[in-house]
């Protein structure tokens, strides 16, 4: 009997949030403004999405020179991932992909209207380890030079500003992004600490009231939070 059928009389009753006939899921920006109200986002499946971001900035920025602008950071963006899919070398893979969603950020932030990170522009992290710092090595986010990529991408991205206010430790962020995952398994002799959720996005229409119910498989285990990268 699964988690979801075996705790269903605790939860609260209702039914699946629908937006016309269509069941709406969980997700970022899954609402759009229609001309008639707010509508939902249909997914966009695409063999190659480079060239889905090569039209969207065609449309969005009209200003040819800053096009180009954009279109180079794109261009550069798509090498740097496809060189780091194709890399045998792990090690290598997490540095490719930095510089490829650095530049995909600056051609996103272009394309909704920030031109100013058409000329230089500066990334607003910083980190520096040392030989046997790492698991408190601070990684850094600078707001006195700007413009900065890390903060535009935060704000675009409705991001929680305050999270600039303060050091994030590298040994508790590094086993937290999906790219560089494998190698801190492999760093640490540790198992991959990622868990499946699911999300059922349910309201009542008697109370007007709209929640999520998150399900958390009870097999995935988290590692002890002090587990570090030595």
């Amino acid at each position: 009997m699964s988690s979801k059928t075996k705790n269903s009389e605790l939860l609260r009753p209702g039914v699946g949030l629908r937006l016309g006939r269509e069941l709406a899921s969980f997700g970022r920006n899954i609402l759009k403004q229609g001309s008639s109200g707010l509508t939902l986002q249909h997914r966009l499946f695409v063999k190659d999405p480079w060239e889905l971001i090569a039209e969207a900035i065609h449309r969005s920025v009209r200003d040819v020179r800053t096009r180009d602008i954009a279109h180079s950071f794109r261009r550069q963006a798509e090498d740097y991932f496809r060189a780091a899919t194709i890399g045998r070398e792990i090690a290598v893979q997490p540095v490719l992909l930095y510089y490829a969603f650095l530049n995909l950020s600056k051609a996103y932030a272009i394309a909704k209207g920030n031109h100013g990170l058409a000329g230089p522009a500066f990334h607003g992290i910083s980190c520096n380890p040392k030989r046997g710092t790492i698991p408190g090595t601070p990684v850094r986010f600078d707001t006195r030079k700007q413009p900065a990529v890390f903060q535009e991408l935060l704000h675009l991205l409705n991001g929680e500003p305050s999270i600039v206010k303060s050091n994030l430790p590298l040994g508790r962020l590094l086993p937290q992004i999906l790219p560089g995952h494998r190698l801190w398994c492999y760093a640490t002799n540790q198992a991959e600490r990622f868990l499946t959720v699911e999300f059922d996005l349910l309201h009542s229409p008697e109370e007007k009231w709209v929640w999520l119910n998150v399900w958390i498989n009870k097999g995935n285990k988290l590692l002890d939070s002090s587990t570090y990268l030595g």
